[in-house]
């Protein structure tokens, strides 16, 4: 009798039938700590930079990061409780008492096993029909948190457990868009010419042009639930807003030699924007847990970088001579 190991194959059958919970989409900004620090020359996205952000044109590249987490928490229950002896455990039917985890993995399958949950060393799984032996302490269920990926495949995640009653299931991984929010990323550089001060305005009807100083590709560590997040993130594309209207998109972000022009056919002060589209991979690992998620595509966030631009109004002025008598 091998009721002593858990086969995962056969886990994996019963989620369907067994399960007792689901875990909780993780928040977007919970519990971030390390590595995501902001710096004077950096910027984390914000929900509204999702995707294209709030470019008003079209154009530029767009993959919206999702906001729901690439796998689901279940509990699966054994029936059995872990227990642990003060000394040696007395003598027992053969079966009755096994090390944990006892779990056995099939070879060529994409399933991985963390580490063992809840549990001192020496701690055994008792499966025994009758009361629990004498000088057994509980130590709660054995149970099996199963990890499943929401969009399918062929990966799946299991942490074996003593669980005590109410005992949570892990946090969800974090979202592509929750990875976004807390990742700090560096902020773009406006240049123009005129530089549109009130000293040295742009000139109506006379050509105005901008371009930005080209963004490094970024790499940061943060924690998100107890996640340990790797991203690497570069920018893909720009995009420019010139206040009166009108937009251009470009993969570059223009520099003196090659810049982006524009026209105002009036006076007066503009808010000219520049927006960088960056595209991310996530490395995500649970090192508590013992498991690594792999990487994740984040999908794309569009920041912009505002800056004030006055234009001004060339006026002749006529002056007459008195004559001379």
């Amino acid at each position: 009798m091998i009721r002593r190991l858990v086969l995962v194959g056969v886990v994996v059958g019963a989620l369907a039938c067994v399960s007792t919970g689901t875990g909780a989409p993780s928040p977007a900004g919970a519990q971030a700590s390390g590595g995501g620090a902001l710096g004077p020359d950096s910027v984390r996205a914000s929900a509204a930079d999702l995707g294209p952000g709030t470019f008003p044109g079209g154009g530029l590249p767009s993959a919206q990061p999702s906001v729901v987490s690439p796998y689901e928490w279940t509990r699966t229950p054994t029936g059995d409780p872990c227990v642990l002896f003060p000394g040696p455990p007395p003598p027992l039917p053969t079966g009755e008492l096994t090390p944990l985890p006892g779990i056995v993995l099939f070879p060529y399958v994409s399933l991985h096993v963390g580490l063992l949950q809840g549990a001192p060393p020496g701690a055994l799984r008792y499966s025994g029909s009758g009361p629990l032996p004498p000088g057994a302490t509980s130590l709660g269920d054995f149970v099996i948190d199963t990890a499943t990926p929401r969009a399918g495949g062929p990966d799946v995640y299991f942490v074996p457990r003593c669980a005590a009653p109410g005992a949570p299931l892990p946090p969800d991984p974090p979202t592509a868009a929750a990875i976004w929010q807390q990742t700090p990323l560096p902020r773009a550089t406006v240049h123009a010419s005129p530089p549109g001060t009130d000293a040295w305005p742009g000139i109506v009807n006379l050509e105005s042009r901008f371009w930005g100083t080209a963004l490094p590709d970024a790499h940061a560590d943060v924690v998100l639930d107890g996640y340990a997040v790797s991203v690497t993130a570069h920018p893909v594309a720009y995009g420019w807003s010139f206040g009166d209207g009108t937009t251009s998109v470009a993969v570059g972000p223009g520099s003196a030699d090659a810049p982006s022009r524009v026209t105002y056919h009036r006076r007066g002060d503009r808010t000219v924007v520049l927006y960088a589209t960056w595209a991310g991979l996530a490395h995500i690992s649970a090192p508590a847990l013992g498991l690594d998620f792999g990487v994740q595509d984040l999908g794309t966030v569009t920041l912009p970088e505002p800056v004030n631009y006055h234009a001004a109004e060339i006026r002749a002025l006529l002056r007459s001579r008195t004559a001379r008598g």
